[in-house]
């Protein structure tokens, strides 16, 4: 073998083993990053997961708070109009100051949506690889928030005159559960057609709130469902 030949497989040697090694080093950045994206992506979900679950927590809360909301309305209305069939139990049947206690309140929507957020403001959305549950997620935030809208639309318009109409009823110290109300007072401050016209569209109200909340509860929990899933597959 010449000197010529010779020389040339040991630099075509000594290049593949710069080559072989540049290949290692990728495969090692590579991996690494990997590891790194399945991280931070595992790291947001799980974050998701514990927003998701908060949130469900107040909405189950806030379903039954506008259970007695609209049981309170239809209440009182009955109460007016001498109907002594109530879907409340006996004892707040007598007190309708407790039940006026009741219609201020008026539901504020509180959506947990910070990790959402985040990933919106910093592009980590494209670290949830799962295509498919990236875009339930964009969608089940983009609904809970035109919501959250929605219902803050109607307790700005709707709330001050309800609370304003129950503080003109009661007095202050009733108003706050500080003396027992004057029934008879009450009740015959019922017997306006405004105030029954008001209470029943606290039901309305309360119906629609319902119904947009129940949705929201449902695709809470789908969603936590896929998450988890994502996780067990990661």
């Amino acid at each position: 073998m010449s000197t010529l030949t010779h020389r040339v497989l040991k630099f075509l040697r000594e290049l593949f083993v710069i080559f072989i090694g540049v290949l290692l080093a990728l495969a090692g950045e590579n991996y690494v990053q990997s590891r790194n994206t399945k991280t931070l992506e595992k790291g947001y979900l799980n974050s998701l997961l514990s927003e998701l679950d908060e949130s469900l927590f107040v909405a189950l809360d806030d379903q039954d708070r506008l259970h007695m909301l609209d049981s309170a309305a239809w209440t009182l209305v009955n109460l007016a109009q001498g109907v002594h069939n109530t879907p409340l139990d006996s004892s707040r049947y007598q007190n309708p100051c407790e039940l006026l206690s009741y219609i201020n309140s008026i539901i504020e929507p509180d959506i947990y949506k910070s990790v959402y957020e985040d990933l919106k403001v910093t592009g980590n959305f494209q670290t949830i690889s799962n295509q498919s549950l990236r875009q339930r997620i964009i969608k089940h935030y983009e609904r809970a928030l035109y919501e959250e809208k929605w219902c803050k639309e109607i307790r700005d318009n709707l709330a001050p005159p309800y609370k304003s109409w129950a503080i003109d009823i009661l007095t202050a110290g009733e108003y706050f559960g500080e003396e027992s109300c004057d029934r008879r007072r009450v009740m015959k401050s019922l017997n306006n057609q405004d105030v029954l016209n008001n209470l029943k569209k606290v039901r309305v109200v309360a119906v629609e709130n319902g119904l947009y909340l129940q949705g929201r509860i449902e695709s809470t929990r789908s969603l936590m469902k896929l998450i988890n899933d994502e996780l067990k597959g990661l």
